[in-house]
């Protein structure tokens, strides 16, 4: 079988493989193997990785949409993939979006674009519950076919980006584990030193790119010898796999 997540950009991809491949039974599948385990190579879509869960014919793709508002367009081409595909074993089962709840209205907006794709899909399905597996039916060729469906926004009760969610994680465990909570207070002075920063029109002109910043800008002071490292070196250099809001907030993903 194989499984799709479309997440927002490669933080979330970084994130997403790190605590999979920690968790479970994923792994890492060399590109030079896709063709031979019959594995999609994606024209549309520029930063994709396939996962194989160890010792089974069980595939997922993690990609990058490059932004929320482009999940839609990339849900469109794989749903189109799904109708034309011959093959039954090929289908995508699981279909996983994720996406951070960085605006007040991201959620809503998130879930009338999805659920415009699905319609023009022809698909037929109750209301979404966010965050939780849903079942979504639609006819392949002569067939009523069902696939499970999961809308994860990340983080679930609070506004902000995945940056802002894995910052508050470093925060919370901090706060339960150190007396002198050192880390929280980096973060927070980090972060308060990025949010006063007087760039003028010419840097951090972006409500997102202040966002990126002030995680960045944490991980400067906490690893300054790998400052200049490759983010994903930054990302897996904190096991997020213990930390409990991570935990809870990826607890679904462990279910494809």
């Amino acid at each position: 079988m194989r499984n799709i997540l479309i997440c927002e950009g490669s933080t979330d991809l970084l994130l997403t493989q790190y605590f999979l491949e920690k968790t479970t039974d994923w792994e890492y599948v060399d590109k030079k193997m896709y063709d031979q385990l019959g594995l999609v190579r994606f024209r549309d879509i520029k930063l994709y990785k396939w996962f194989r869960k160890k010792n089974e014919e069980n595939y997922l793709c993690i990609c990058a949409a490059r932004g929320s508002s482009n999940i839609p367009n990339v849900l469109k081409n794989i749903w189109e993939l799904n109708l034309s595909e011959m093959d039954k074993e090929r289908l995508f089962g699981k279909v996983i979006l994720l996406t951070d709840n960085d605006e007040l209205e991201t959620e809503q907006i998130f879930l009338n674009n999805i659920s415009k794709v699905l319609e023009d899909g022809k698909c037929e399905c109750n209301e979404f519950v966010i965050n939780n597996w849903n079942e979504v039916r639609y006819n392949w060729f002569v067939e009523s076919v069902t696939i499970e469906f999961l809308p994860l926004i990340v983080p679930f009760e609070t506004t902000g980006a995945i940056e802002d969610f894995l910052l508050s994680a470093l925060k919370e465990k901090s706060e339960l584990e150190d007396s002198d909570k050192v880390v929280s207070k980096i973060v927070d002075n980090c972060c308060e030193f990025i949010n006063n920063l007087d760039c003028g029109e010419r840097y951090l002109t972006k409500r997102r790119e202040r966002t990126k910043a002030r995680f960045t800008s944490v991980f400067v002071v906490l690893t300054p010898t790998d400052a200049f490292a490759e983010r994903k070196n930054l990302l897996q250099s904190v096991p997020w796999e213990d930390y409990q809001e991570v935990q809870i907030a990826f607890k679904e993903l462990t279910k494809i």
